[in-house]
């Protein structure tokens, strides 16, 4: 189950938004805080959209991934777990494996350097709430950022 939400539509997904928004942005200053070069950064912001994902018995995200993906704003990815599981994410590059346990919040670079995918197959059920961090573009860079992207994918733009 994959299930797109927005933090901003508080009529339909408020009950999930209300519950993770303020625990997300303790983390995220946390984090800053951890990492205080970040402070230097131009601004960035929670995105709007995240996805919650439930993975049963046997499934799961296997494929090694990072969560730039053409998406040249994003700075950070974050996850919160939504349950205990036995599978949680591993990180190869770092040599660490996230332990799936409800209410963590896991944070991290979303290049090509934390390249993650989820330990599989999945033992039971896991669920967990997925989303990023953006930089925030001033409006004259909106038409340069779009027509590099409408360059590097023109198929999504066919």
């Amino acid at each position: 189950m994959d299930l797109q939400c927005t933090f901003s539509n508080v009529n339909k997904w408020g009950q999930y938004s209300s519950i993770l928004y303020q625990p997300l942005n303790d983390a995220i200053f946390k984090y800053v805080n951890e990492y205080d070069y970040l402070m230097d950064l131009p601004p960035f912001e929670v995105q709007d959209n995240y996805n919650i994902q439930a993975y049963k018995n046997g499934e799961g995200f296997g494929k090694l991934h990072c969560e730039l993906q053409g998406m040249g704003n994003r700075l950070l990815a974050w996850m919160i777990y939504l349950n205990d599981a036995a599978s949680g994410t591993v990180f190869p590059y770092q040599d660490t494996t996230t332990q799936a346990i409800e209410g963590t919040c896991v944070i991290w670079p979303a290049h090509w350097t934390h390249a993650h995918r989820g330990v599989t197959p999945n033992k039971g059920y896991k669920v967990i709430a997925t989303g990023w961090c953006q930089f925030i573009l001033r409006e004259e860079e909106l038409p340069h950022v779009m027509s590099t992207y409408k360059e590097a994918f023109p198929h999504k733009f066919a």
